[in-house]
Order: structure tokens, then sequence, then C-alpha cells
């Protein structure tokens, strides 16, 4: 152990009463860390305001969409616009900037806890003024906003600056306190949530320009949440950082997304470090924990995909609380049991790998899937069409490339794509002219794209734009989308949309690639028109029977391929098989499921998540980790096998 990781959500321990500090005991524990050349993470507390703030100054609670203010007792139950919170949380940080920078071994500093809106987002008043001034100084005029949220539909338009908040959006009259805003104006909404996800970056600004002031030379970051977070834009709030972090507890995905998830936080910011801040010696909740070697196998695989730093949340379980049965390393009783062991076992062992894994690199993947923000909201906004949602869809994608051991990054919009072979986009909906004009001319110096539906059908306000999609790309991918349908169906004799119930069929229309597989098309299909597109597939029966489903467009030295329908999986798979083997990119070996094989460098990882035994042949060199025997590892459950390459033995 060499990073300890504390004081987030000590408030009350630190400041009992306003103006109050007390501060020993963590300067009894870091000192004490410091003796035994033990780093320290240090967290400013303000995820959890102490009753005396919240009692003394009710305003800083988070007021729900319906007006009711949030009761005291959960955490991050404030108002980050709030400028009576905002003064209180700049001196906490001040205080212990102050009082902890002068210790060598405070290398570090987390800020809050997993910023976002737990309890609620705020629609107190001064966030609705807040939210006037931003789109004020967004639109300029009420002519550009009204423009740009066309509110001509159902009278909508604004007249005068004080229309203009969050307690008069049409959501609040269908009910409910969600967060989604799926029953709202779509532009509204999305320009809310827009708003919110600016609220929370400067917040952690505010935190870290305190930071940067008292204690400079320290990493600066947050712990942040994954695969893709809904509620604020983590590349823009990454740039105010020198770490990007993850809370990333394997149970709470399947392995393929856990993949993703360091996929997506590796390439967040680089060449900032990726660290896992929180992840779990036992299960996230009381259900059963890990075997010990899954530890193991997960630390292994964070380490392959470019982690550096895995910290265990938490130390001892605790005796109280919210989460009082998320299983720590030592039990309820402070004793050491097989978790302790196990964290043990695995620290030791990473601390002799250290010299030997020195030159590891971080993965340099030949294909990008585009993570649009925006495109996460306006999902998350919009009215109809809820059968399709962004997360679930980047993972089923995602988990063909996992199954085939290929790797990727997951980069914003504005990346460059020239390091890569393969560009997938995944339900990006929002297309900017920047993102249009780049894919064009990744294509046509070689590159080759895969998209799936939906592509380039709104615009930068959520509203579908008014020409055919994908718009502004027609050429490049040589086909546009001449209707859609979602496939939930109402209308045969026996089916309703509400009278007397509702009983709808999720149909399921027969596609037949033409030269590979026949499957389904799932929740939504386009009616796809080629122009220089060649057919790869096509629908045998529905509306769009005998016409195209998914289709390749030579265009410059590159080729386009687009999905028209989410087609199940072993169709998926056939498509990627051709886009992968159109782009040159290698794929991994074909191993038994569960089975990562990761090439990084000079380096070879074979990783067993699965309790059945399996076989993988490895490349010729010096195993650091496991047994090598005839080019083959022999991997029990949950075991693994690190092969150097290009070895040399050190003369003697």
């Amino acid at each position: 152990m060499n990073l300890v990781r504390i004081g987030e959500f000590a408030w009350t321990a630190m400041e009992p009463a306003e103006g109050t500090f007390t501060l020993d005991w963590l300067h009894t524990v870091v000192g004490k860390l410091q003796k035994e050349k033990i780093n320290v993470l240090l967290c400013t507390p303000t995820a959890a305001p102490p009753i005396w703030l919240t009692r003394t100054y009710p305003e800083t609670l988070a007021v729900r969409r319906g007006g009711q203010r949030v009761a005291h007792g959960s955490r991050r139950h404030y108002c980050p616009t709030n400028a009576t919170f905002r003064r209180h949380s700049a001196r906490v940080t001040e205080k212990l900037a102050t009082e902890f920078a002068p210790y060598d071994n405070v290398i570090a500093w987390q800020l809050d806890n997993e910023l976002g809106p737990e309890c609620t987002f705020c629609f107190c008043n001064d966030c609705s003024a807040a939210f006037r001034r931003w789109c004020r100084d967004r639109y300029v005029t009420l002519d550009a906003l009204n423009a740009a949220w066309q509110t001509r539909f159902w009278s909508m338009d604004f007249t005068e600056w004080d229309q203009v908040g969050l307690g008069i959006m049409p959501h609040a009259n269908y009910g409910g306190d969600g967060f989604s805003g799926r029953n709202g104006y779509p532009s509204i909404e999305f320009d809310i949530r827009r708003f919110f996800s600016d609220t929370f970056v400067d917040f952690a600004a505010h935190q870290t320009q305190i930071l940067r002031r008292l204690h400079p030379g320290s990493m600066v970051g947050t712990n942040m949440m994954g695969p893709l977070f809904q509620s604020i834009d983590y590349y823009k709030m990454a740039e105010l950082f020198d770490y990007v972090a993850d809370d990333l507890y394997f149970d709470l995905g399947t392995m393929s997304v856990d993949v993703l998830a360091m996929d997506v936080f590796r390439g967040m910011a680089p060449p900032k470090p990726f660290w896992i801040t929180e992840t779990g010696s036992a299960g996230l909740t009381h259900q059963k924990g890990p075997y010990p070697k899954q530890l193991r196998a997960w630390a292994f695989s964070a380490l392959a995909h470019g982690c550096k730093a895995h910290i265990f949340f938490r130390w001892r379980t605790c005796l109280a609380g919210h989460e009082q049965d998320l299983q720590g390393i030592l039990e309820h009783s402070g004793l050491p049991s097989y978790r302790y062991r196990a964290v043990k076992d695995l620290f030791t062992e990473l601390a002799a790998l250290e010299k030997p894994l020195a030159s590891l690199p971080l993965p340099a993947p030949e294909v990008a899937f585009i993570n649009s923000f925006e495109s996460v909201i306006a999902y998350d906004t919009t009215v109809i069409g809820r059968s399709v949602r962004y997360m679930p869809h980047h993972c089923e994608t995602h988990q063909h490339f996992f199954d085939r051991n290929v790797q990727v990054d997951y980069i914003p919009p504005g990346r460059d794509l020239s390091p890569y072979k393969l560009v997938v986009l995944p339900t990006i909906c929002l297309v900017t002219d920047d993102l249009a004009r780049r894919l064009r001319a990744f294509v046509n110096a070689g590159g080759v794209v895969l998209a799936t539906p939906q592509l380039a059908t709104r615009d930068a306000n959520n509203n579908y734009v008014p020409r055919v999609a994908p718009d502004g790309l027609q050429d490049v991918f040589g086909l546009h989308v001449d209707s859609h349908n979602y496939l939930e169906n109402a209308c045969e004799a026996d089916q309703t949309l509400a009278t007397p119930v509702q009983t709808m069929v999720a149909e399921t229309p027969a596609v037949q690639c033409l030269q590979g597989p026949s499957g389904l098309c799932e929740r939504y299909m386009e009616d796809l028109v080629l122009t220089t597109a060649s057919p790869l597939a096509v629908y045998r029966d529905n509306l769009y029977a005998s016409r195209p489903a998914a289709a390749v467009n030579p265009f410059g030295h590159g080729e386009a391929f687009y999905l028209g329908a989410f087609l199940d999986k072993t169709l998926t798979g056939h498509i990627i098989d051709l886009a992968l083997t159109r782009a040159g990119v290698k794929q991994g070996p074909r191993t038994d499921p569960w089975v990562e094989v990761l090439t990084v460098g000079d380096f070879t990882v074979a990783i067993n998540h699965s309790r059945t035994t399996t076989r993988v042949t490895m490349p010729t060199g010096k195993p650091l980790v496991g047994e090598v025997k005839d080019g083959v590892t022999t991997l029990e459950a949950y075991d693994v096998c690190v092969v150097k390459r290009k070895y040399k033995e050190n003369p003697s």
C-alpha cells in the first residue's frame, strides 16, 4: 500500500460548528502515514454539508423540480450555485489546503465526491436566475433563443428575459420529479441539462482554483462515475484536472462494460493519468462478493487498460449508516479476513512487478468510438423513442470488440481521428459541421467509419433537422434515410396504445445479409435509399420488406458502413467483422467467453474472467506472471498470464 484516500464526507468531524475546526485527528493520521512513507489523496468534504450549515442557511439545500426543498440527511443535498454554500465550501477547502499543504506525502486532492444530482438537480431561484444568465450569454437575444428552441409550437415563445427560468418549463405540468425531462420540451430540457452540467463544472473549478493557489504542485481531480455518465460533460470537467478518476465497482457491470468504462476514462484527457479511486474488495452491496482471484483479475485488467492507481473503498466496513453493508477490506470487527489477505497478496504481487512492468505503455488502439455527451442528453430529454437508449446501445456495440479482443479508445467528437483506422459512431444523433468535415476527410484519406441508426438526425438544440439523414454526410455514406419506424406496434386489431389497457407488441422484422447470416432487427428501423452505396443486408418482411437494412459505400480511399436498424448480435457482429477487415484492423485471438487477451507494447496480457478453465496461445517471450508451455498458457478460474515479448536476459 502506497496511497491512502481520506477525508470525504468528514465535514462535521473537521468543523463541528461554524468556524470551529477540529483537525488534530486528521493531522495525526496524515503524520503517521508520512512516517510510513505512504502518500495521501486528501478529499474536500463538501459532498456532505453538516446540519449546522443547512439549518442556519436553509437556502443552501437543493430544491426539487416541484418546488420542495430537500431535507438534511443525505449527501450532496446542496445547491451548487448558492453563494452561501460556495462561501462555506471555499472556506473549508482553504483551511484544509493551508493546514495540509506542508505535508510532502499529501500529493493529490479529490474534490467533493461523485459530483452530480444524487438528490436532485436544483431548481431553486438562484439556479433559475443562473440559468437565465446562462441563456443570455449563449443566445444574446430572445429572438435567437426562440429560434434555437423553436418555441412557436404550443405558443412557447418568450417575450421578456424574466420569463426564462427553470420553474416554468412544461415538464412541471406533467407530474413527476425525475431528472430526465423526457416529458418536456426537448430543446428547452436539452439546454437545462447543458446548464446543469456547466454548473457542476464551475463548482469544481471553484475548488480547483483554491487548491492550485494554496497547494501548487499537488495533483487535483475528482472521482467520476461511468461508464457513460449522463449528468456532467466529463470531457469539459477533466480539462480542469491533473488526473482523471473513475469509481469502478466491477460487479456493477459485465466485464465488457467494465472495460468500456476503463476505455472511456483512459481517453478522457490524455496524457493525464487515469486512476480508479474506488473499487470494492467485495460486492458493492450486501450480495455475495468476488473470489479473491477475481480481485486480482480485475486489477490486472485495469493495469493493462492503462490505470495508474487502484484504490479500494473502504478500509474497515462501516458499523452504521447508509453503507454499513458495503464490505470493506476489514470486517465490522476490525479484524482481517479473506478480503484483507486478497488485497495484501494483490498489492504484494504488484509491488514485485513494478520494475518488470515499468515499460508497460498505454494501449494504442486502432479503433475509436465517438462518445458525445450532447447525444447522451439528447436521448435523455427526448419525448419519444424510449426503447432507444444511448448507453445500452454503446454497451452492446462495445461488447462485440471485447469479444474479438480488439482494443478501442473512447474519444469526444472534437478529438483527432488520424491515429485510428476505424471510427465507430453509435447513435450519434448530433453531428456538428466540424465533426462531419473531419469524418469526410478521415474516410477520404483511407479510414473506415461504422455508423448505427439515427446518425445526424438532430441539430445543435435537439430539434430534428429539416433535411434527410444523415445530415451533411449523405455523400460519405452514399445513402439517405427516407423514413423510419419504432417497432412497438399498437396498430393491429388486437393491439392498443391505451384502451382498455396497453397491449403494444415489440416487433422484430427479419433481416438477411446478402453474403452472410440472417437474423432480426429490434426497437427501430430505417428505410434506406441508396445512391452510391451497396446493400449489405435487406429486410425480409414488415413495412420495409426487400429494402436495404445496412449498406457500405466507397468514398475516396476509404469506406463508410451504415446500419439502418438495431440488428441482433449475429448480424451486427458480421458487419463489424467486415468493417474491421476493410479497415485492416487485426482481431485478437478468438477465446472462450470472458477471456481477455491484450497486446500493449511489448506485453501480452491474458486474463480469464470466468470460472471455466481455458487455454490461450501466447507469443514467444518471458512469462512475468503465470506459466507458458509450448506457447500455450492454461488459465484456471480468474487466472492471469503476462508475457513480455522481445525479452533479453540481462548479461551476468
